[in-house]
Parts: C-alpha cells; structure tokens; sequence
C-alpha cells in the first residue's frame, strides 16, 4: 500500500466512528524517492526534462517548482532505479556519474529558482557530486589536461579541478541539501564502505572507490581552500553532498525537516487535536530520524498530540514517548499472522482507525480548552526544538524589547546554520551579537547593522551573508507574511540597487563580491513605479512582551512595539518572553497589540530577567555652571 493508501484506510476507519472529524491526509517523504511527488499534491507545480541517467542514457526527470523555489531528487537522475537489466553490479557502482543531477539543477535555474533543495537518497553513484559539478561547468581532467571518465573510477585518475567556467548564475543560488546520514567522505565510515556495497560493489571495487573518494577530496581541497570532506553527511549520496558543499552556496538540513517546512506543514497542524504517524516497522532505525518521527516532533513541539500505526513495533513505550508519540497501534494486535495482515492491511487499517477514534478524540475535545494554557516552563525548554538551518524573525527595535532570555537559552542549545529576520543584530555581547559571536548565524536580512562591530567584520570578511533592506520595507514584509500575503509592491527602493539588484550579500575574505542581490519585478501603477517585495515567513520567532496571558495574547511597550508584533505575525511558530505574566480575562482586549492566535509559547519572567535591559548609547549633556549659578541667584 502506498502512503495515500494506508492515510484513506486510515481516515474510512475515523468516520466510521466520528463521522463529522475533520481530516486532513497528509502522506510524507523525507528528502528521498517519493520527495517530488509528494510536493505535487501541496501546491508545487511539475517540470518534466530529459537528463542523463547514471550511466549516460537518457532519463526522464521531473522536479517540483513553487515560485522560486525548487526541490528536485537526485535519484530522478542518478538513482538505483534507474540501472538497466538486473539492477546494480560492480561495472555500474564504478561508472555511474551524477552528471544528470547537474543538468537538473542548471534547468531549475533556467525555470527562475533561487534557491534549490537537493534530495539526497538511493544514489547509484559514488563520484563525490564529480559529474554534477561538470555538467555545471567544471572540468575535471588528468595529468595530461584530459577529462576523465565519469564515476567513481574516474576520479582514480583525476588530478585538477577547473572552476574557470562554472556555470556564474550559481552564486546567486542558495541550496539546501536535504539529508539525514552523518558520514563523512571517505574512511571505514565514508560513502563508499557503508553504501557502495549496495551499489553493486564487491570488496575490492569498495577499496578502489574509498581511495578515488579520497583522491579527490583532495583536489576539491586545492581548488575551493578548504576541506569539506570530513563534514557530517559529506558521503551522503554517493559523496555528492561533499561536492556541491565545497563548490555552492549550501546548507545541510534533514531531509524531514525540510520537506515538512516546505510543504506548509505547521500551517495545517494550526488547529489540530491529533496527529497520526504511519510506518511498517517501528524500530530503533526509526528513531533515527526518519520520516514519523520528524512528524512527531514538529506536532509535539506545536502542543499536538501523536499516536502511531505500524505493522509492527520494536520499540519501548518509554522510547515512543521519548519521541513525542503517545500511542501505538499496531497491526499485529488484530493479526498476529504476518502475511494475513499484509494481505489484509486495508481492513485492518480501518479497524485501527475506528479504535483511534474512540480512544483519542473524544478525550481531545475534553481536553482542548485545557490546551490553551502556552506557557512553558522554561526558556530553554521553549526553544529545544529550533533545528539547524532555521529562519528565525526576531523582534526589538534597537536594543528595546530584544528576547535576550530566548537568545542566551538558544545559544546554550547549540542551534546554528540560522537565518534570522531582525531590524538590527543587537550589539557586540548582547542580543543577536553573542550568537554572532558563536558563529550560529549563517545569513542576516536586516535594515542596519547599528553599534556591532562583529556584525559589520563578518559580512565585510565574507563570513555573514547579509541583505539590507529599508526599515519599512522589512516590517512589511513580515506583516505580510502574518496576513499570509506572498508579496507586494511598493516605491521605497525604485531606482535603486534593491530593486535593480547588485547589492552586496557576501563577500569573499579578499573583498570581493561572492554574492550579489537579484534584479526585482517592477510595476508602474498611476504614473508611479513600484518593486515587489516578498513576504517573510520565518519557521520561528522570538519576541518580547511588557505583560502577556496564558493563551498567548500580548501586550507590548512603546519602542518595542516596532518589531516585536510584526516578528510575532510572521513566525509559525511564535514563543515570546513576557515580563508581567497574567490570566486570561486581565488584559484589556482593546489594547492587545498581538491576539493569541499568532503566539504558540509563552516563557513567563523572573524579576531579574525582566528588568535585565540595555542603553544602546548613553549621552550626557554637559552642564553649563554659568547658567546654573545665574539661575540660583535669581
């Protein structure tokens, strides 16, 4: 049965028993085969191409496409599947080339994308992303000048890495490489000695491949100034996640989490009493990461409740627990006979979905005015969850109402890799600046950099990738990304480098321009030009209240009020620190600056963090004696 399958089964059963529940089906991918096809039913549109396949004959690939965004598989390239006759041997494991990934990246390119999600699963390949980056340009050549094979072999006679004509439009790209192995390159733990063999290759063919991985780790080393090969996830795919990280734009995130951040799946967990989790085995490789358990933690970390359904499980109800799921309903409790329960999943899926329903929702609605109580514990507890890779819009204005008690609590999690939506970046050892500092911010959108000297070194030295933007441009755009708005025009900007691009984003450390802004659309309306500017949707936000209640409705201060409402809009998931927490009822509807609806957590507090605030500059008018004393004698 296929996910949509197991989901319709699953949802017949539920009706049986509450036939007016509200459900939403919802199969998943987790960055691997099956990625594309799931986006295609969540608003993202088809491009079908024709690429090489893993060993040079042409394939049929389609990728998925949502504005400028675009996601593409790279097994649709260069995957297991694709092997002709009887699938995978020792000629295929040392000839088959990611070329075809590379052709598929230059046509999202062509199709407008700026920012490409790579998903990396059932390679056939293990040529270090080699043939990716020559069908984007490089060459790759012997001792002699000449090119070498394609694959893995291949590189056991490479010895140059040329960049000169790789293909300019990539350094206006941002990747993602969607991922969730942690093997570097080369080694006992590298690509080709944990997945080659699955590739075909017997122990010798892994030997060669391991030393070829290794070869060119080195060379790729010589040709970008650094080593990316023992980086975790470097083997991933065959090693092509070493060689689009060494040469692109890139950041590595789980393969769930980006897919689920993708397709809007916090925006339909808004509202919901539970979720319901699949997989065939739950088992301790479950717990690794995949798919359900990606569910689960987003769903908990939203105050959702989750129960699984498997065929079968092999883990603890402790670990269940650990892994947010409260319940799990198996198979095997209605069919202990293996087969007869394959054979009859479809009927036995319904039957489980009847029990979930009795067992579950009728206890979810008792118990879902109860869950309007935001408040966390603590604020380290609040923001455990923020993942690697995250966007995050922090409010302040200035250096009033900064979530300093957020940031120092994230600091201390060890979260990096962030791109964060903030007016300014705080200063050199407070707010957003110790984050800084500890180098977990990867790209800053901003309107000024403000009294930070470490923000101003690390874009100048190439190690922050920043874009200014006008002060109301920035608070519109993440108020329009609250109202779920997806962009607008306006004329701040016209006839500029932000709206005819070439502004700065990245430097190299040498001073030159890695990375520069796009051109934008431009309307005329009325006689009047006008640039479009895009929404802010961040995955967090962290903002700071003067008082705020138990179900999230919160009430801002004066200067604070420039940010911190906006910033709260535009997060799907908002935690905010309220100074003075109170009960539902006590404030003042009329003078509620953000309703509850946007707020998911609540962090009340203590004396000494409330009233821990900051002067950006201080000033002292100096005294005039003269006036003083003619003053007193008057």
């Amino acid at each position: 049965m296929t996910a949509n399958d197991v989901a319709a089964a699953l949802a017949r059963g539920i009706r049986s028993v509450a036939p007016v529940a509200s459900i939403e089906l919802f199969p998943i991918a987790d960055g691997g085969e099956g990625t594309v096809e799931m986006l295609l039913t969540r608003g993202f549109s088809p491009r079908t191409v024709s690429v090489s396949g893993p060993l040079g004959t042409p394939v049929d690939a389609t990728f998925a496409m949502n504005g400028t965004l675009a996601v593409i598989e790279m097994s649709s390239a260069a995957g297991l599947s694709l092997l002709p006759g009887d699938g995978p041997n020792i000629e295929s494991a040392l000839a088959s080339s990611t070329y075809g990934v590379g052709e598929l990246i230059r046509y999202a390119i062509d199709s407008g994308a700026t920012r490409i999600v790579v998903g990396l699963g059932g390679s056939a390949s293990t040529d270090g992303g080699a043939g990716a980056l020559e069908a984007l340009g490089a060459r790759i050549v012997n001792a002699n000048g000449q090119p070498v094979d394609r694959g893995g072999k291949g590189l056991t006679q490479a010895t140059h890495l040329d960049l000169e004509h790789l293909d300019n439009r990539l350094s206006h790209v941002d990747f993602v490489l969607a991922c969730d192995v942690d093997n570097p390159l080369y080694g006992p733990h590298g690509s080709a000695y944990i997945y080659a063999p699955q590739k075909g290759a017997d122990s010798s063919t892994v030997e060669l491949l391991d030393g070829a991985l290794k070869r060119w780790a080195g060379i790729v080393s010589t040709a970008c100034g650094a080593d990316h090969s023992h980086a975790s996830g470097a083997g991933a795919a065959g090693g092509l996640a070493m060689g689009l990280a060494a040469i692109l734009n890139t950041t590595m995130r789980s393969g769930i989490d980006v897919l689920l951040d993708a397709s809007g799946f916090r925006d339909v967990l808004l509202g919901a009493d539970l979720v319901i989790v699949g997989e065939g085995s739950l088992d301790q490789q479950s717990l690794r990461g995949k798919g359900p358990i990606g569910v689960a933690r987003v769903a908990t970390s939203m105050g959702v409740r989750v129960v699984a359904v498997a065929g079968r499980s092999l883990i603890t109800s402790g670990q269940a627990s650990q892994a947010g799921i409260s319940t799990i309903y198996t198979l095997t409790q209605l069919e202990s006979d293996e087969s007869r329960s394959m054979a009859d999943a479809a009927r036995l899926l319904e039957q489980t979905g009847g029990q979930i329903a009795r067992d579950s929702l009728a206890d979810t609605q008792q118990s879902h005015s109860a869950g309007l109580d935001k408040v966390v514990s603590s604020a380290t507890d609040a923001v455990r969850d923020i993942p690697n890779g995250a966007s995050l819009a922090v409010g302040g204005f200035g250096l009033c109402g900064i979530p300093s008690v957020l940031i120092d609590a994230l600091l201390e999690t060890g979260t990096s890799d962030l791109e964060v939506f903030s007016n300014n970046c705080g200063v050199d050892d407070w707010g957003l600046g110790i984050l800084l500092d500890a180098r977990r911010i990867r790209r800053m959108v901003s309107s000024y950099v403000g009294e930070n000297k470490e923000f101003a070194r690390q874009y100048l030295q190439g190690e922050l990738e920043v874009e200014l933007t006008p002060q109301g441009t920035l608070a519109e755009r993440m108020r329009a990304g609250g109202c779920g708005i997806p962009a607008f025009y306006t004329p701040a900007g016209v006839g500029t480098q932000i709206a005819d691009g070439g502004l700065p984003w990245k430097y190299t450390p040498s001073g030159e321009v890695s990375l520069s802004s796009p051109a934008k659309e431009t309307r005329t309306f009325n006689g009047r030009d006008y640039v479009m500017e895009e929404a802010i949707v961040a995955d967090f936000a962290l903002v700071r209240a003067w008082k705020g209640d138990r179900h999230g409705n919160l009430v801002f201060r004066q200067s604070s009020r420039n940010f911190n409402p906006l910033a709260a809009m535009c997060g799907a998931i908002t935690i905010a620190e309220v100074e003075h927490l109170v009960e539902p009822g006590e404030l003042d509807p009329d003078m509620i600056h953000t309703p509850g609806v946007f707020v998911q957590r609540v962090v009340a507090l203590n004396q000494t963090q409330a009233n821990s605030k900051r002067i950006e500059r201080r000033t002292v008018q100096p005294r005039d004696t003269d006036t003083d004393t003619d003053k007193e004698r008057g």
